[in-house]
């Protein structure tokens, strides 16, 4: 698809892949892939090759560019569950510039709480709570990423309690975390941020969301300024 924003234009091409689903007694394993390509052209000639210092996203000048590849891997066994997923990409080299890790997308451990599955508990990479935009654009209502998701996270790394109420219409969900999109917290006297979603489904059609953050939000280094 095509769209122009001052003098500049994209054209994005969306590949998702599924790949298998194998299940072997009572051990479920989920494989999918995602592979997002673009060509990008400025014509104000950035004399660096990155467009747009501030975005993350189809960020590379006069380039045919891979900004996303993914590719997924999904476990569940019991009542434990877990989820690894890889990545590289223009996307990744910017937006995880200042992580040691780079090439996880997310990688977590989770375990329900209870026969009903209604409760449960994660640890490790998660994908962010905050925002409806996700870093896999083909879960995206545009199919690619406004201003407001370039500064919101796409990821998160701590702990998450997840409760879904008998009527599954309300979700809540209780978050620790290393800070605003960190793997890694920068430095050992980082304080850990608190988090909290609650969602609302009255119809099948609407849903209603409320997320928070209280920490500190400064702890992300943009790429253009990581030496």
């Amino acid at each position: 698809f095509f769209f122009f924003l001052k003098m500049k234009f994209f054209v994005v091409l969306l590949f998702p892949i599924f790949l298998f689903s194998q299940e072997k007694d009572s051990l479920t394993i989920k494989v999918s892939g995602f592979l997002e390509t673009y060509y990008a052209y400025d014509f104000s000639n950035p004399t660096n090759d990155v467009k747009l210092p501030f975005m993350y996203n189809y960020n590379r000048h006069n380039e045919f560019n891979v900004n996303n590849g993914l590719i997924r891997a999904q476990l569940q066994y019991g009542t434990t569950y877990a989820s690894i997923a890889v990545h590289a990409g223009t996307y990744v080299d910017d937006n995880y510039a200042s992580e040691d890790i780079k090439l996880l997308s997310e990688a977590y451990v989770g375990l329900f709480l209870n026969d009903n599955k209604k409760a449960s508990i994660e640890v490790g990479i998660l994908p962010s709570y905050i925002g409806f935009e996700s870093a896999t654009t083909g879960a995206n209502l545009t199919l690619t990423r406004s201003m407001l998701a370039e500064n919101s996270p796409y990821f998160e790394t701590g702990i998450k309690l997840n409760y879904v109420s008998k009527s599954e219409k309300w979700t809540f969900n209780l978050l620790g975390l290393n800070g605003w999109q960190r793997i890694a917290s920068l430095t050992p006297s980082f304080s850990p941020s608190l988090g909290l979603q609650i969602t609302y489904i009255p119809v099948k059609e609407w849903l209603f969301n409320y997320s928070n953050f209280v920490g500190e939000i400064n702890s992300f280094v943009p790429f253009n300024q990581v030496t």
